[in-house]
This record gives structure tokens, sequence and C-alpha cells, in this order.
């Protein structure tokens, strides 16, 4: 009996080879989907955040404020703007008059003096600011900008982008919709002048649906409950949104932010929502 050498011979070569391939492409394959999922989790925490910080901030600025006064009328939710803009001042240091009865004062500390005094004079302004359109599909529709400020003299809107993604961004089964997405800055404006002394970039990835053709129309139905996904708007008693409420017949104010970006691999687009109820208390109703 003649022995067989010692060795592989090509077959088994090529069947080990092709055994080793598939177990290599299996693991690249894991460690790439572990890596993106940790990608997109990193990405989602991220958003988070940010919308935590946007809504700490207007917790910090608007429990104190008043969106009324006797003279600015220009206070409460900007008009025309689709509810994406609010304007307010804040509870200054309070003083005591001859007769001891303490006058609370609204105004806004002024950016543009040595030691930000507290300025009576001074509002802030939140608005948001689209710098792109985001089509689901060729097929979505198209938005526009509304008009620019000119009381108070703000900065002209920013030119929009339009970036077709041919995917569902919101996962309502359809890629017929568009959305905007943008920054929300923040104005602090002389009412006398109606002159902008200070401006901050707060917030970046703010997203809004379009809802319609009109200019500035940025109100859609972002989770499909039926109703329009306002960034600002005053509440009755319930805590329910009402967009013929002022501030001063509100009860509250609810602030409802959607952030949102593509994915690390171009194939999502990540979705992350926090709201805000901030109860108004009376004596801050200036007007």
């Amino acid at each position: 009996m003649r022995n067989r050498s010692a060795g592989m011979t090509l077959v088994e070569v090529i069947i080990a080879s092709a055994i080793l391939s598939a177990v290599v492409l299996m693991a690249m394959s894991v460690f790439s989907s572990s890596s993106h999922t940790a990608a997109s989790g990193q990405l989602m925490s991220h958003l988070e955040q940010r919308g935590g910080r946007i809504l700490n901030f207007c917790r910090d600025q608007m429990s104190t404020a008043s969106f009324t006064h006797p003279t600015y009328t220009n206070l409460g939710i900007v008009p025309n703007t689709a509810n994406s803009a609010i304007a307010y001042q804040v509870c200054g240091p309070a003083t005591a008059g001859a007769t001891g009865v303490v006058a609370l004062k609204f105004g806004y500390p002024d950016p543009a003096a040595a030691g930000n005094p507290f300025n009576t004079n001074l509002a802030c302004f939140l608005r948001f600011e689209a710098d792109y359109v985001l089509q689901e599909s060729s097929g979505s529709g198209s938005a526009t900008q509304p008009a620019d400020w000119t009381a108070p003299i703000t900065p002209s809107y920013p030119l929009l982008t339009t970036n077709v993604l041919n995917m569902d961004i919101d996962g309502n089964g359809s890629r017929g919709d568009t959305f905007v997405s943008g920054r929300l800055m923040k104005y602090i404006v002389n009412e006398n002048t109606g002159v902008v002394v200070g401006r901050e970039r707060l917030d970046d990835n703010v997203l809004l649906k379009v809802a319609g053709s009109g200019a500035g129309q940025f109100n859609g139905d972002m989770n499909g409950d039926g109703q329009a996904d306002l960034l600002f708007c005053f509440t009755n008693a319930a805590g329910t949104p009402d967009t013929t409420l002022t501030g001063a017949t509100a009860s509250g104010l609810q602030i409802n932010v959607w952030h949102g970006c593509v994915d690390d691999t171009g194939k999502l687009f990540i979705l992350r929502n926090n709201k805000l109820l901030i109860h108004l208390r009376t004596e801050r109703k200036n007007g």
C-alpha cells in the first residue's frame, strides 16, 4: 500500500480558503453592523442632549418671563412665523417703591454694555431660521422662507438649499413629505429703536415639517397624531396648545423641539423630539 504524501491537496486548500473567507466576511459584517449601531446610538444621544440643552435654556428664561407689555406689542408668538418665533422679557431686580410695595421690572440684560446691566427697553426674540429644504423624494413639495423682518430689524433669513434624500424621514410610509432643517437664533432687541443689540446661535439641526406652499409654513404634523407640531405655542389651563391664545390669556407655553439628521450610513434619518410645558404665573403677565 502506497503512503499518502503529507500536506493538503489543491481542492482541500480551496475549500479551506472558502470557509476562512466566509468566516472573515461574517465577522466583518457583524463588526460593521455593531459599529453602525453604536454610531447611530451616539448620534441619537447627541440629538437628545441638544434638545435637553435648549429646553433647559427656555425653562430658565421663560419661567419668569413676561410675554406682554403695555406698549411693546410684538411680544409673545411673533405673527406670520407659523409659531416658529417668540419674544419675551425676563424679570429683573425687584425694587420697592415709596410705599414699600415691590414692583417687578421686565427687560433683558444689555450685551452691548459693560457689565450687562438690566435694561427695560430690551426684549429677547427666539427665531427659527431654515437653512436646508429636505425632500423625501423628487416628488415632494417645495418650501419658501417667510418675509424678512423689518420691525425689529433682524438679519435676513438664509437662502435655502434643497436636498433630495430619497428616504422616509418621519417613517410614515410615504416619501412625499418635505421638511426644513435649520438653526434657532437668539436676538436681543431694543424695542424703542427696533435694532438688534446682541445675537447668539442657540441650536442647530432643528427640524420642522412643511405644511403647505405658503411662505414660512413650517408647521406640519411630525408624528402623525393629526396635530400641527409647533415650535412655540401657548396653552390653555389643561395644557392643550391653542394658537388663539396670547401671553395675556394663556395658562402655559409649550416648547416642542425636533432635531434630525442623516446617520453615518446615509441610509437612515435619525429623529428626536423634546417637549416642555411651562406654566405661566399671573404676576408675570405684564400687559
